[in-house]
């Protein structure tokens, strides 16, 4: 679906982000300067995570603000990191991911309906709706 995709093109761009401005110092060896413009990739992929994080913390009602989400990602993206990679599990969830609907024996889905997922609890998996 169109959310899965989403968080796909987010990880891809930050991940090009995050590798330029790790390559532009190597390359700082060579062309001076270039740390300039790694340190500009580097704010480009702190906003992008942070945004992303924002976004997050918004779906699952966590307390919290865009400056917040700027200056951890800013000076802690590891741990930034482990939060949204953690965030469903620590909300009760097993998982939120995009599947095909299932039908239970009246033909209904089970789960709870959130932005076109059915999130489910326990040993259940998540179904697209």
């Amino acid at each position: 679906g169109g959310q899965k995709t989403g968080s796909t093109m987010v990880a891809i761009a930050a991940s090009v982000l995050w590798l330029s401005w790790i390559t532009l110092h190597i390359v700082e060896i060579e062309v001076p300067g270039s740390y300039a413009i790694a340190w500009i990739f580097y704010i480009g992929f702190v906003t992008l995570v942070a945004s992303f994080r924002s976004s997050v913390r918004a779906e699952y009602d966590i307390n919290g603000n865009p400056l917040e989400d700027f200056f951890a990602t800013l000076l802690v993206y590891p741990s930034v990191a482990i939060q949204l990679e953690t965030v469903h599990m620590k909300q009760g969830l097993t998982t939120i991911v995009p599947q095909e609907p299932v039908a239970n024996g009246n033909g209904a889905t089970n789960g709870h309906h959130v932005n076109g997922l059915v999130i489910e609890n326990g040993n259940s998996a998540a179904h697209q709706v």
